[in-house]
């Protein structure tokens, strides 16, 4: 899997389950909000399920949600 992939698939599953006026950070999101982002995130990414996949969607959307946010 390609970084751009990863990435492009993250802000379509954020803009798809996470408004941004909602919550400054990825902490704040919702517990249901985050999982409806990783259910979607590990659908496209079937072929590569398993818990370091979930770690770094994790790791990705914690680090990167500000800048998602204002970018959007």
């Amino acid at each position: 899997m390609q970084h751009f992939q990863f990435a492009h698939a993250i802000v379509v599953a954020m803009g798809n389950n996470c408004p941004t006026a909602e919550w400054r950070s990825w902490k704040g999101v919702l517990e249901i909000a985050k999982k409806a982002v990783m259910d979607e995130l590990l659908y496209t990414f079937d072929d590569d399920t398993n818990e370091q996949l979930t770690k770094l969607i994790d790791d990705a959307l914690e680090g990167g949600y500000n800048r998602w946010r204002y970018e959007v």
